[in-house]
């Protein structure tokens, strides 16, 4: 009980407090990570707490801005079968709102939805109205991600601006911004996050993951051709993604890089710094931002006249989207696909390349099982596998076999032959 009673002192408070808002920007990493420690030795004496008070939310929802997101998924179910033990009711909404932040992040988005809509409904039986408009919010900004423009609007709409707060309103304009950046509308999404972005900079928020709208506002400032406040705005972004080591937001910061050079039409460059872009998606699992660097780099690659890299890469992009489901990013994609000159595979149809790997998949091999039976490196196989995804209409390697056997296609028809030989597309 001592030990228990130390949660009311004002020092650790304020460490747990620290590490929900982001130490590292105010105290730098190393004293962030030992108010985190410290906030994690007292979660056994803190058990008996009600849930929103128990620093192991705290540290779920840092691990969310940090790209933990097993992590994050992991300590939140541990924490409703906590709040399950409890009784603890009012604990509902505001994990089933971090859940969804997490799927989102995963580009799990039907599952997004789902616990979204869950906490809003929680928070309606819990009588906790704060978490209404915030769940509402996320349904919004899930739903510009599918690509669903009304929806996203009519989810937008309900929520008023009188006594919002700053989060309610940054994920709402970040929903609007969004949908409208991916609709090609990049004035619009100007007018959506400008204000956003002036705020959490007047405010000092500078953790990345925190506002990663920032890099939509970035991109449609690009496409409308105002190079000066981009850069500035990037400048400032990808600094603190640098200070604090935030790898998804440091390939969405090379991104932008490549789209500013291809802009100016330094389109090697462009290559260049998509390349690096896709080396730093390869720490983390944002399927929808490696999907968009995809995109870009395609396009660039097309505008080089490489056009079989540039399929490729299309190709592996749209995989992606269709995955996910976000319908507006894999339209723009297949829009890119038809800019390239010669026959394009026949939609849906796997490529020969393509069967042998989903074939392999089918069997029961890991990605590094069937690269080395490939003779492919690990991208590789991952690329093919998105593509195979998106194609099947499937959304776990489980599910590559029945689809299979759907179309007749078995080991016997798929050859021996390297798949590194044959081409991905004519």
């Amino acid at each position: 009980m001592e030990l228990a009673n130390e949660i009311d002192d004002q020092a650790l408070v304020a460490d747990v407090l620290m590490v929900r808002v982001g130490a590292e920007t105010l105290l730098g990493r190393d004293t962030a990570a030992a108010a985190a420690e410290r906030a994690m030795a007292l979660q056994d004496a803190a058990a008996g707490l009600r849930i929103l008070d128990q620093p192991l939310l705290s540290l779920a929802e840092r691990r969310i801005w940090r790209d933990a997101h097993g992590d994050a998924r992991t300590d939140l179910v541990e924490l409703g079968r906590r709040a399950d033990e409890l009784g603890d009711e009012s604990a509902r909404p505001m994990l089933l709102f971090l859940l969804g932040e997490v799927e989102l992040a995963a580009g799990n988005l039907e599952e997004c939805f789902a616990h979204a809509r869950a906490s809003r409904e929680a928070a309606e039986q819990t009588g906790l109205l704060l978490f209404g408009p915030r769940s509402l919010a996320l349904e919004s900004l899930v739903l510009a991600q599918m690509g669903r423009p009304e929806p996203t609007k009519l989810a937008a709409e309900q929520i008023r601006d009188e006594g919002a707060d700053s989060l309610l309103m940054l994920i709402r304009s970040a929903a609007l911004g969004h949908l409208a950046l991916s609709l090609g509308r990049p004035h619009d999404a100007v007018e959506h996050m400008r204000a956003p972005a002036a705020f959490v900079r007047r405010e000092r928020i500078v953790e990345p993951g925190a506002t990663r709208f920032v890099v939509d506002l970035v991109e449609a400032l690009v496409e409308l051709g105002r190079r000066d406040e981009a850069c500035e705005l990037l400048d400032w972004y990808e600094e603190n993604a640098r200070r604090l080591e935030r790898a998804s937001a440091l390939a969405s910061c090379a991104r932008c890089r490549g789209l500013l050079a291809s802009q100016s039409g330094d389109l090697e460059p462009a290559v260049h710094a998509l390349e690096e872009a896709l080396e730093w998606h390869s720490q983390v699992d944002l399927p929808l931002d490696r999907a968009r660097t995809l995109l870009a780099l395609g396009i660039a690659q097309r505008r080089l006249k490489r056009r079989r890299e540039a399929r490729t890469t299309l190709e592996e992009a749209l995989g992606l989207f269709e995955r996910i489901g976000a319908a507006l990013w894999a339209e723009r994609t297949r829009g890119e696909l038809k800019r390239i000159s010669g026959r394009a595979a026949t939609p849906g149809a796997l490529t020969p390349a393509e069967e042998r790997v989903a074939v392999l998949v089918a069997e029961g091999k890991t990605n590094k099982e069937v690269a080395a039976a490939l003779y492919l490196s690990d991208r590789t196989v991952e690329g093919h596998l998105a593509r195979i995804f998106g194609k099947l209409g499937i959304r776990h390697r489980t599910e590559v076999g029945p689809a299979l056997q759907t179309r007749g296609i078995s080991s016997s028809n798929t050859g021996d032959a390297p798949v590194s030989v044959e081409p991905s597309a004519p």
